[in-house]
């Protein structure tokens, strides 16, 4: 290659200077150039995906907290009769009512809302108190351990200079269900097996053309 570029005169080098840029530049505008745009998309992909490590990571060492909590609220802790979850429900707001400075007025008929795995109570209370009250009252439904929740709230004042507030409160409250107790069902997407055929005459396993009709029995 040395030996080729001493035998050009000077004028020729200067053209294959120049031709030899041109091609260069040809060649990054078709098959360089094009895939810039895909630097950024990437970096931005790795940025995404160290992000997500993160977030898992930091979920990854919370581990042992949730396992406290899920251990808190199995079904060995919740070992509370069928017909005893009602009673349970309705002491345990009405308790922490008291507690809390919150007058119940009247109350809902409960109602029991049930699936494969929970067993759902639930009551509206209609309750006089003031603000602080109340809010130390939703606070300890909320921090005693319990699934106590509340589906909805509507306030309205009572004075004029509203230092007492008429609350409607919805709470729900979940129990596991006695897994005895559950009746074994057949899934809805389960197929059961079709009844066996009922055994055909001897006659028509003898002549099958008898068992057509085709033929008529001969005569005697």
């Amino acid at each position: 290659m040395k030996k080729f570029w001493d035998q050009l005169k000077p004028q020729e080098r200067r053209w294959l200077i120049v031709i030899g840029c041109i091609v260069f530049a040809t060649m990054n505008y078709f098959f360089v150039w094009p895939h810039f745009k895909e630097w950024s998309a990437n970096t931005a992909r790795m940025g995404a995906a160290r992000d997500n490590m993160a977030k898992y990571s930091a979920e990854i060492a919370h581990k042992n907290d949730y396992e406290h909590k899920i251990h808190t609220i199995s079904p060995e802790e919740q070992s509370i009769a069928p017909e005893d979850q009602a009673v349970h429900f309705e002491e345990g707001f009405r308790d922490k009512a008291v507690q809390n400075g919150v007058q119940i007025q009247s109350t809902s008929r409960p109602s029991t809302r049930m699936d494969d795995f929970t067993v759902e109570q639930r009551e509206t209370i209609q309750a006089l108190t003031g603000e602080r009250n109340l809010v130390d009252y939703l606070y300890s439904l909320g921090s005693s351990g319990s699934s106590v929740r509340v589906e909805s709230m509507s306030l309205r004042p009572v004075d004029l200079n509203r230092y007492q507030l008429h609350a409607d409160l919805t709470l729900v409250e979940s129990y596991f269900r006695n897994p005895s107790s559950t009746a074994a069902r057949t899934p809805a997407g389960a197929r059961t097996a079709p009844p066996a055929p009922a055994a055909l005459p001897a006659t028509n396993l003898a002549t099958p053309t008898n068992r057509l009709g085709l033929l008529k029995h001969p005569k005697p």
